[in-house]
């Protein structure tokens, strides 16, 4: 299924413009926040803002108006502390539903999760995301926390998409495709390294909660995969196995990482990092390094384009039933 009908032109169009409308409005956002408080509140800098004796207090309600209509933006400040959380839940509850899905069409998770409702939901893929997405909440004991934690794992989730396009590009050249990235292994490379350099920023105290939550995902599929292994597709380890080399990395990288020098060592669950001599310019450099050395081993491992084309001959063409 295509949805549009020039990839070639418009992929790169809804990218830049959707990125450069975000910052059009965080810069909007900025400036409304900025001119919202009084001079007096920011004389001591940022560390010493209290949002709490600031923005929500009742007084600074009619410059905090002001400012949004000044900047072209309705009066919603009395939604500001839940709206966001309850809009990325929104997107997130069905953007989560996606690969359980697709997962499960592709054999990997129980065919339950598949099953389509009249109206085409799946409602039990989404029933279990939001089940799954309440218990991240016991980690965290603050929003702030839990914003980072889904970029770093978002992060980590997007890196297998660039070894994907520099893969198939050495598999299977002549192939059809309707939209091509230009530059060879540049671009993938560099949005390889964008993902690892989330991770880096997020800092450690983040990212071992996140480490942990993988090893609890690869216990599960590990105990389903001995469970069904009749039924599932064969699971390709040896190109696949960048993937635990590259998060290793990033967690070593993490732990030596150093993203905040006035703050101590993050208190992690098990181990206390956060503080170490890879600062945020050297600590960037070491991820561009592992980024370069996960990308060609990983290009090395792939698949045979024998094979890579016989796994996508096997991906179901058809929807199922609706029920």
């Amino acid at each position: 299924m295509r949805y549009t009908d020039n990839p070639q032109r418009n992929v790169p169009f809804a990218i830049v413009d959707s990125i450069a409308i975000t910052v059009v409005i965080y810069i909007l956002l900025q400036v409304a926040f900025l001119t919202a408080l009084p001079a007096d509140a920011l004389a001591g800098g940022w560390a010493t803002l209290s949002a709490s004796a600031t923005a929500r207090s009742p007084d600074r309600w009619p410059d905090c108006r002001w400012c949004w209509v000044r900047c072209g933006w309705p009066c919603c400040c009395a939604s500001a502390p839940w709206s966001p959380p309850a809009d990325t839940g929104l997107i997130y509850a069905g953007g989560t539903t996606r690969p359980a899905y697709a997962g499960a069409r592709n054999g990997n998770a129980p065919q339950a999760l598949t099953r389509l409702t009249s109206r085409g939901i799946p409602r039990v893929s989404i029933l279990l995301m939001f089940v799954v997405g309440c218990l991240f909440f016991l980690p965290f004991p603050g929003w702030q926390q839990f914003i980072g934690f889904i970029t770093s794992a978002f992060a980590i989730s997007f890196g297998a998409g660039p070894l994907v396009v520099g893969a198939l590009g050495r598999q299977l050249p002549d192939q059809d495709r309707p939209f091509r990235v230009p530059g060879g292994d540049l671009l993938p490379y560099l949005a390889f390294l964008a993902s690892g350099l989330l991770v880096f920023w997020a800092g450690w105290a983040i990212n071992e909660k996140m480490l942990i939550a993988l090893l609890i995902g690869y216990a599960v599929f590990a105990a389903y995969s001995i469970c069904n292994r009749a039924a599932m597709p064969p699971l390709e380890l040896r190109a696949a196995s960048w993937f635990p080399l590259w998060v290793g990395g990033l967690a070593v990288i993490s732990y030596l990482g150093d993203v905040d020098s006035d703050a101590p060592a993050d208190p992690g669950l098990l181990l206390n990092g956060g503080d170490g001599p890879l600062d945020l310019i050297w600590g960037p450099v070491a991820v561009a390094a592992l980024s370069a050395a996960v990308y060609a081993y990983a290009m090395a491992v792939r698949l045979p384009a024998d094979r890579a084309a016989a796994n996508i001959s096997r991906l179901p063409a058809d929807e199922p039933e609706l029920r």
